[in-house]
């Protein structure tokens, strides 16, 4: 799966086929009207994630693939 985070407030989420390359099946959501903020961070010994968004209560941390 890959997530874009978009500097108007947009993700944009869709699936790589690792067959193919091909970008599948993407959605779009609103996060809001201001830029979502990354930060890398290390989970359980591991790179990940956190996206943070204006609203305190929509934030989330996502692992980073091995090889990315």
């Amino acid at each position: 799966m890959v997530r874009c985070y978009v500097q108007n407030g947009v993700l944009l989420r869709t699936v790589l086929d690792t067959v193919s390359g091909e970008l599948k099946d993407t959605r779009t959501r609103y996060l809001g009207s201001r830029p979502v903020k990354l930060f890398r961070i290390m989970m359980q010994g591991s790179e990940a994630v956190s996206r943070c968004l204006p609203l305190s209560y929509n934030s989330d941390t996502t692992q980073l693939a091995e090889n990315f």
